[in-house]
């Protein structure tokens, strides 16, 4: 367990160099100021991209084991493998990017680094 704790330990480290996450500044504002100039931000964001689900669809192959048949010969001794058809949906937001990208521009027009 402890091994695992460290592995998440550096993973968390190694995401927290990499530049996951923006800590926006600005010399004269506050916190509030912040929380305020996001809050109209993300609002102009969402205005001009507003929240688009798509679905996706998608086929992937999941190996498996089988038993021999008639109509799936196999060596005695060996087991089956088959690959089987799966279908998959998933919905995302094509809006998500330009949303983000837009929020950048506009605090960056207000003065956030």
């Amino acid at each position: 367990m402890k091994r695992w704790r460290g592995y998440a330990v550096i993973g968390g480290v190694a995401l927290g160099l990499t530049g996951c996450g923006h800590q926006w500044t600005r010399s004269d504002a506050t916190p509030l100021q912040l929380q305020e100039d996001m809050a109209l931000c993300q609002h102009q964001a969402e205005d001009r991209f507003p929240v688009n689900g798509v679905q996706q669809h998608y086929r992937y192959y999941s190996a498996s084991r089988g038993r021999c048949s008639q109509l799936h010969p196999c060596r005695p001794g060996q087991p089956l493998h088959t690959l089987e058809p799966l279908d998959k949906v998933r919905t995302i937001d094509v809006n998500a990017q330009d949303r983000e990208e837009d929020v950048r521009v506009c605090l960056l027009e207000r003065g956030w680094l």
